[in-house]
C-alpha cells in the first residue's frame, strides 16, 4: 500500500499510519479512543514535517466527528481541539472551539 506516494521523503511513517488507522477503523470504529488518539498523533506528525495544512487536514474532521457525539467538554474531544489549536497557530492563529 501507498504505492507511489512512499517514495517521497517524509511521506512513509504518514502513510504507514494511514494503513494502521484504516485497520483501527475497521475494528473499533470511528471514534474510539484508539482511533481518535492515532488520528490526532497522525496530524501532529504532519504538523512536525512542516505539512500544516495536510495536518490540520486530520483531525480538523475528526473533532467535528467527536462535538455532536461527545460534546466540547469531553475529554477526547478536548484533547482533539487542544491538537487543533497548535495546529492553527502555524495557519491563522485561530483557537479551538466547537463547530456551529
Amino acid at each position: 500500500m501507498g504505492g507511489h506516494r512512499a517514495a517521497l521523503p517524509g511521506f512513509e511513517a504518514p502513510a504507514g499510519l494511514n494503513d494502521v488507522l484504516d485497520i483501527v477503523r475497521a475494528v473499533d470504529g470511528g471514534v474510539s479512543e484508539s482511533t481518535v488518539e492515532l488520528r490526532r498523533d497522525i496530524g501532529m506528525l504532519l504538523l512536525a514535517q512542516g505539512r500544516t495544512a495536510d495536518a490540520f487536514a486530520v483531525p480538523d474532521p475528526l473533532h467535528a466527528d467527536l462535538c455532536p457525539v461527545f460534546g466540547p467538554d469531553d475529554e477526547l474531544t478536548a484533547e482533539v481541539a487542544e491538537t487543533l489549536a497548535v495546529i492553527r497557530l502555524d495557519l491563522d492563529g485561530d483557537g479551538p472551539g466547537c463547530p456551529a
